[in-house]
């Protein structure tokens, strides 16, 4: 089971599945977000983990990708911390990171993500760039952001607003996590609040 980081005893691991199949939960870092009439916000980093149906790990991955044809700009680099010199010297080939994300998609059933429409959206546009097929087009998905907003009860308006990860992982376990920003982190912490839902009657 993947352990809250930041106080508390971790929770007992599920001795039976609280989900069939295979669980992959994604996030990543970019160059900012999508507006409009402004070209589409590039991949900078892309993580995951992936968990079977109790929440134990199976496999994690974090790929900082190599920035072909843009810059990071300095907001995004005041997010995740990643600039532009730093993925070039440390990072993968866009294709080698989406071939690799393809490989773990094959083996899930359910993807999970914290704004899963955005990272879907990332990833399906870097794929359209590169010429190859969406690992996750054909993928059910369940984003914890959307789902958790009554869980987390905070208002905006007449309504619950959509909360942070940073948020949920309070509400859920108490704490923060560590790391927030970094696509492997901000993937295992979405895989505890995940599994927690699940467990909870809430997922």
């Amino acid at each position: 089971m993947l352990y809250p980081v930041g106080g508390g005893d971790p929770p007992e691991m599920s001795a039976t599945p609280l989900l069939d199949g295979t669980v992959l939960v994604i996030d990543t870092e970019t160059t900012g977000r999508f507006v409009s009439g402004r070209p589409p916000p590039r991949l900078v980093e892309v993580a995951w983990v992936l968990c079977d149906g109790c929440g134990s790990l199976l496999a994690e991955c974090a790929m900082v990708v190599v920035p072909a044809g843009f810059c990071i700009p300095r907001s995004a680099v005041e997010v995740h911390g990643i600039t532009t010199m730093e993925a070039r010297r440390e990072g993968v080939a866009l294709l080698d990171a989406l071939a690799a994300l393809a490989h773990a998609a094959a083996r899930a059933d359910l993807v999970v993500a914290h704004n899963l429409a955005y990272d879907r959206r990332v990833i399906a546009g870097e794929c359209e760039l590169a010429g190859c097929a969406d690992p996750l087009a054909s993928l059910p998905g369940w984003c914890t952001m959307e789902g958790s907003a009554a869980f987390c009860g905070i208002r905006r308006g007449g309504g619950y607003k959509w909360p942070t990860l940073a948020e949920l992982h309070q509400a859920l376990f108490g704490c923060p996590y560590e790391g927030a920003h970094r696509a492997l982190e901000d993937a295992r912490a979405c895989a505890r609040c995940f599994f927690a839902l699940v467990e909870r009657g809430e997922g």
